[in-house]
C-alpha cells in the first residue's frame, strides 16, 4: 500500500519572511505598548504569519475578531493581566455598510480608536490590527488622530497564501457571514480559551458575540451551541442569579423560538423574568424586554390573551424608561399589532404597524432591516383585509431591503417570499405564486429544516 504524501505549505517569499521578522523585532524590542497594522486578503495569509510569529516570540499570542457588539479593542487589552505581555491580533470582520442611519461597524471601530488612543499607551501589550488594504484606508480617513499617533507602522502580508477573498466586504449583505468571518471567529473562540481575563471572560464575550451574529445570519444550531457555552462560563463566574445570566437566557430563548422550540423558550423567558425582577426590579428595561419576548412565544403558541397582556405591560415600562419614540418601543408596537392581528382586530393592528413604521423611519431610516420587518407586518394586515395589491407592493419593498441586509438565503427572507406568494395567489397569479412558494420552501429546508412549525405553513 503506497503512502499518502502530505503536501507541505509553500515557504514564504523572502519579502514576506522579512516582514514577519520585522514585526517580531518590533514586538520584542519594545517593552511598552505596540500598535501596528497588518494587511492581508485571506484568512490563510494571517494564519501563516501568526504561526511563524509563535515560533519567533515568547509572548502569548491571541486572536480577537472585531464585529457586532465587540468593537472596542481597549476593553480586551485592559481585561488582560499586564503580565505576561500579550500580542493580540485584532481582526476586523464586521460590516462596512450602514444600517439605515446607524454608523457602520467599521465607523464604530474607527471612533473607538480615535477617542481612546491615549488609553492604548497605558497598556504593555502589542496590538496588531489586521485589515484589508481598503479597510486600512478607511481607518486612516475615519480615525486620523489615531493613525498619526500610532508608531508601529504597516506590515504587508497581502498574498502570503496566494489566495484571494472571493467576495469584498462591502458586497456582503449586512447580516450575512462569509466563510472567512466564520473561520476568524472560530479561531478567536479557540484562542480566547487560553486568555485569563480575571472576572472579565474574553472567551465568554467572543462566544456571546459570535452566537448573536450567527443568530442574526440564520445559523441557529451553532448559535444555540455557542450561547450555551457562554452561559456556562457566566454561571461559573457570576452565578445563576445575575442579570448577565438572565440576558443569556433571553438570547437563548430567541434562538429556540426561531427554531420553533416554544416550550423551552417560554421556560427560559420566565426564568429570566424572575432573575431580573429580583435583581433589577419590575420597572427595569430588561424586565420589559423579557416580557416582550415571552409575549411573542405565547403568541406563537396561540395564547393571545396573555401575550397581549404581557406586551402592554412591557410598553408601559418602556414609556417611562425609554420613551415612545425609541426603536424598542416601535418593536413593542409591532409585536402588539401582530397579536391583535391574530385576534382578528385588523383595524387596530394596522394603526399600530403604521405608528411603528414612522418611529423606525425617523430613528433607523428606510433601509434598515427593522423597517423591512415593519413593512412585512403591515402587508400581512392589509392582506388579511383583502388589500392584495398594496400588500404585494409592501412585500416587494421588504424583500428589496432584506436582500441587502440579511441576504436571500435567510429564513426571514423566505418568510416574506412566502407572504408575497400568498398575495399573488389571492390575485390569481398562480404560476408566479407557485414559483415563489417553491423558492421559499427551498430556503426554509436548508436553514430551519422541514420539522420547523413555520415550514409547513
Amino acid at each position: 500500500m503506497s503512502k499518502v504524501k502530505v503536501r507541505q505549505p509553500e515557504a514564504l517569499s523572502s519579502e514576506h519572511e522579512r516582514e514577519v521578522k520585522r514585526l517580531a523585532k518590533l514586538i520584542e524590542r519594545t517593552d511598552s505598548n505596540v500598535i501596528a497594522f497588518a494587511l492581508f486578503t485571506h484568512i490563510d495569509d494571517k494564519k501563516r504569519v501568526v504561526d511563524l510569529l509563535r515560533e519567533m516570540l515568547e509572548t502569548p499570542i491571541s486572536n480577537v475578531p472585531l464585529a457586532g457588539d465587540v468593537l472596542n479593542p481597549l476593553d480586551f487589552l485592559t481585561s488582560i493581566p499586564k503580565t505576561p505581555r500579550h500580542t493580540v491580533n485584532f481582526t476586523f470582520v464586521g460590516k462596512w455598510q450602514r444600517q439605515g442611519k446607524e454608523p457602520s461597524e467599521l465607523e464604530k471601530l474607527a471612533g473607538y480608536l480615535n477617542i481612546q488612543r491615549e488609553g492604548f499607551s497605558e497598556q504593555p501589550h502589542a496590538a496588531i490590527f489586521w485589515l484589508t488594504e481598503a479597510g486600512l484606508n478607511k481607518i486612516i480617513t475615519l480615525a486620523p488622530d489615531f493613525w498619526s499617533w500610532q508608531s508601529g507602522g504597516v506590515f504587508d502580508f497581502v498574498g502570503v497564501s496566494g489566495k484571494q477573498v472571493m467576495q469584498p466586504e462591502d458586497a456582503l449583505p449586512t447580516y450575512a457571514l462569509s466563510e472567512e468571518i466564520i473561520a476568524q471567529y472560530r479561531q478567536g473562540v479557540e484562542e480566547a480559551k487560553t486568555i485569563d481575563g480575571g472576572s472579565y471572560s474574553i472567551h465568554e464575550k467572543i462566544l456571546e458575540n459570535f452566537s448573536h451574529l450567527l443568530y442574526e445570519a440564520g445559523h441557529y444550531d451553532e448559535a444555540e451551541r455557542l450561547r450555551r457555552q457562554a452561559m456556562e462560563i457566566t454561571k461559573t463566574t457570576l452565578g445563576e442569579n445575575h442579570p448577565d445570566y438572565a440576558t443569556h437566557l433571553n438570547y437563548l430563548g430567541r434562538v429556540l423560538r426561531a427554531k420553533g422550540q416554544y416550550a423551552e423558550a417560554e421556560q427560559l423567558y420566565r426564568q429570566a423574568m424572575e432573575i431580573t425582577k429580583t435583581t433589577l426590579g419590575k420597572n427595569h428595561p430588561d424586565y420589559a424586554t423579557h416580557l416582550n419576548y415571552l409575549a411573542l412565544v405565547l403568541q406563537s403558541k396561540g395564547q393571545y390573551a396573555e401575550a397581549e397582556q404581557l406586551c402592554r405591560q412591557a410598553m408601559e415600562i418602556d414609556k417611562i424608561t425609554i420613551g415612545e419614540n425609541h426603536p424598542e418601543y416601535a418593536y413593542r408596537l409591532n409585536n402588539l399589532a401582530g397579536i391583535l392581528e391574530s385576534k382578528g382586530k385588523y383595524v387596530k393592528a394596522e394603526r399600530l404597524h403604521r405608528q411603528a413604521l414612522e418611529i423606525i423611519k425617523t430613528t433607523r431610516g428606510k433601509n434598515h432591516l427593522e423597517y423591512a420587518i415593519g413593512l412585512n407586518n403591515l402587508a400581512n394586515v392589509l392582506e388579511s383585509k383583502g388589500k392584495h395589491a398594496k400588500a404585494e407592493q409592501l412585500y416587494r419593498q421588504a424583500l428589496k431591503i432584506g436582500k441587502t441586509t440579511i441576504g436571500e438565503n435567510h429564513p426571514s427572507y423566505a418568510r416574506v417570499l412566502g407572504n408575497l406568494a400568498g398575495a399573488l395567489e389571492s390575485k390569481g397569479k398562480y404560476v408566479k405564486a407557485e414559483q415563489l412558494y417553491r423558492q421559499a420552501l427551498k430556503i426554509g429546508k436548508t436553514t430551519i429544516g422541514e420539522n420547523h412549525p413555520s415550514y409547513a405553513r
